[in-house]
């Protein structure tokens, strides 16, 4: 065996010797290993860490007995009478470091290898659970003290633990799955018990509020009567308009407000429980949205004729100022002015008759109607 040769594999054993120290050192230090070490893992995850960690310690042997080796070719080279007369036995101790590196690799890598795959898992986990833990403990208290059970809070709670008992004693049996899952289920749970927590807590001022929406609705249908009445006496044709409601929708027997005041009533009487108070309340503001909606069609509906024959008006008014100022108009064009003045001016207005002679009148003001 050549000199350089032999001086090539000594600088790569000392390498090797600095880099296995290292990862030794470091893998001592690490939680997860020394977690596996103590041998309390179960399941697949015991199935599979067990054995290799058994093998571990023989690891800092085998990088004492490469350091052992290395040293006594380095004795042997150092002296070169021995050297030359020892070459063959610093080839025989050469290829035992090959071996013993071999070794070292066949057992590290596995128990490298473990430890990097639970510790991924309980680098994913271990983060959720603790947000996990947080958040159900804010909705099941809010659960305790609105006196309601949320059947997700139970959910996520119970698979919350069946987890952490999980990462604990069998990270390895989880599936990549089972974080995303886990987070899925808080959130429902917290949403569930945000509802209800907003449910509750809105309650009181939502019951104070039904007097500022039966205020909006009387002003509402008010003002879609009104619309009514004004088109249907001011403005053919009206076959579009919707007649509003009479006022006992509103504060009937069995109207609206009446209803508003059983619930609130009933409320501050503690005569009914406030989940039933919340309900009765929720179908209530159901009904005013409705008639809302409903009103707010029908003063649109209603108002859309008026619109319209303002809107014909201000035409009308912009041609006649144009036809002031243009000198030399026929007495005709004029008298169409007037017509559709008088017919815009006059109840009821016949919108169609009416937007027919301001489209004709305008003609006659434009350049293509003129003649010499």
């Amino acid at each position: 065996m050549l000199t350089s040769e032999i001086e090539q594999r000594r600088s790569y054993y000392r390498d090797v010797v600095r880099q296995w120290a290292d990862n030794l050192y470091e893998l001592d230090e690490h939680a997860t290993y020394r977690l596996l070490a103590a041998g309390e893992m179960s399941g697949t995850t015991g199935d599979q860490t067990n054995q290799v960690m058994a093998e571990s310690p023989q690891l800092w042997l085998w990088l004492g007995q490469l350091r052992d080796k290395l040293q006594l070719v380095d004795d042997l080279v150092a002296d070169q009478s021995m050297f030359r007369n020892n070459t063959e036995t610093v080839a025989q101790h050469l290829r035992e470091c090959d071996e013993l590196i071999e070794d070292f690799r066949r057992a590290y890598e596995p128990v490298r290898d473990v430890v990097a795959r639970v510790d991924a898992v309980w680098r994913d986990l271990m983060p959720r659970i603790d947000a996990a833990t947080t958040t159900l403990a804010r909705a099941s208290a809010v659960s305790e003290r609105v006196g309601v059970r949320v059947p997700e809070v139970s959910l996520a709670t119970q698979r919350l633990e069946a987890v952490r008992a999980s990462v604990a004693d069998d990270p390895l049996s989880l599936s990549s799955k089972v974080g995303p899952d886990l987070d899925a289920l808080v959130s429902a749970a917290a949403t569930a018990a945000g509802a209800l927590d907003r449910a509750h807590s809105s309650l009181g001022s939502d019951l104070e509020g039904t007097d500022a929406i039966l205020a909006e609705l009387r002003v509402l249908r008010a003002r879609a009567a009104a619309a009514y009445s004004e088109a249907e006496a001011k403005v053919i044709p009206v076959t579009s308009l919707i007649r509003a409601p009479g006022t006992s929708v509103l504060d009937g027997p069995n109207g609206l407000a009446h209803r508003a005041a059983q619930i609130v009533g009933d409320a501050e009487k503690g005569a009914t429980d406030w989940r039933d108070a919340r309900a009765a309340l929720d179908r209530w503001h159901h009904a005013a949205q409705r008639l809302r909606s409903q009103l707010q069609k029908a003063l649109a509906v209603n108002a859309e004729p008026i619109a319209q024959r303002n809107e014909l008006r201000g035409r009308l008014r912009a041609y006649r100022v144009k036809a002031s100022m243009t000198p030399g108009l026929a007495d005709d064009v004029s008298a169409l002015g007037q017509q559709a003045h008088d017919e815009l001016y006059t109840s009821p207005t016949d919108l169609d008759r009416a937007n027919q002679l301001i489209n004709e009148f305008a003609a006659t003001l434009s350049p293509a109607g003129s003649s010499d």
